[in-house]
């Protein structure tokens, strides 16, 4: 049987049965594969390691992957804590009753209210962290470095709320000189 009859008993599924090849057989089916453009592969030292890397890549994906769905899990859990939903929902009505358009708006007070309860969360989350081993370690220089992009982004804030105040006047000088 030739190497195209064997592609088509394959192909149309005829046959269940094993045929076993002579030696002259297998010779010519290896001088058709050459013919065909086909070579010889051999299975090397990195193929094996290659393999052995997928491997334990795939086993290390999928306990990430586990220990992502626990900590997602306990974080919820922390965040459907009675007396977390508590503080947030007190702190929505307060901000709700502020009647201010925007958080940029809100008054020192209230400000610092929503700084402490997320502290708080954000605490709690830490422990949960610490309690599972995946303590979180700061890489040096990363900490100050977040502080000053947080001072930017802070300073950019407070300038485009000085800025949208300052066109708002500037709408009601022009309003009234029209008057």
């Amino acid at each position: 049987m030739d190497f195209d009859d064997r592609c088509h008993k394959l192909i149309d599924g005829g046959g269940s049965e094993l045929e076993t090849e002579s030696a002259g057989e297998a010779e010519d089916e290896d001088e058709e594969g050459h013919e065909y453009g086909y070579k010889d592969v051999e299975w090397t030292e990195d193929d094996q390691k290659n393999l052995t890397d997928l491997g334990t890549s795939e086993i290390e994906r999928n306990k990430a992957i586990a220990s992502k769905q626990e900590i997602n899990k306990r974080f919820k859990e922390v965040k459907d804590r009675a007396d977390i939903k508590e503080k947030i929902e007190a702190l929505k009505v307060e901000i709700n009753n502020s009647e201010m358009p925007t958080i940029g708006n809100l008054d020192d007070a209230l400000k610092e209210k929503t700084v402490k309860v997320e502290k708080e969360i954000k605490f709690e989350k830490a422990k949960v962290l610490k309690s599972m081993g995946l303590d979180e370690t700061p890489v040096l220089g990363f900490q100050s470095k977040v502080e000053e992009l947080n001072e930017e982004i802070n300073e950019g804030i407070e300038d485009v709320i000085r800025l949208s105040d300052l066109k708002s006047k500037v709408e009601l000088l022009k309003l009234k000189k029209e008057l």
